[in-house]
């Protein structure tokens, strides 16, 4: 109630939006696959398209979707087992290895993704 007070004494003044967002998001988790298609579908772009501009290769036979949902999901379950278990395995309680080529595996399929929203936006934008 205190911030619909404060967006009301001063219409003008639009720092009221970040910390909108930023009181309603920062406990909620939005890397998981679903969280990730939700956030695409709401600013309209399909998860398909993504996947196909971020991972087509010629010659491949493994679905870009399947890709996609991949890098996503590898990339959700290692944030967590390193933010919630310290990076420990559930088995025995020993810390996981990683390797730089595995962090480099990451930020490449990441980029990837990014690139693809990126140009998908700007594909949108010129259209519209």
């Amino acid at each position: 109630m205190e911030l619909v007070e404060e967006i009301l004494s001063s219409p003008e003044d639009r720092a009221w939006f970040g910390e909108l967002v930023n009181a309603t998001y920062e406990k909620v988790p939005l890397m998981s696959g679903k969280d990730v298609d939700k956030q695409l579908k709401l600013i309209g772009i399909s998860k398909q398209k993504v996947a196909d501009v971020a991972f087509h290769q010629i010659g491949c036979t493994t679905k870009t979707i399947g890709q996609y949902h991949q890098a996503i999901n590898d990339l959700y379950f290692r944030r967590n087992a390193i933010a919630h278990q310290s990076d420990r395995s559930h088995r025995d309680n020993s810390k996981n290895d990683i390797q730089k080529s595995t962090v480099e595996e990451f930020l490449i399929k990441i980029q990837k993704i990014v690139d693809a929203i990126h140009t998908i936006v700007g594909e949108k934008n010129n259209t519209e």
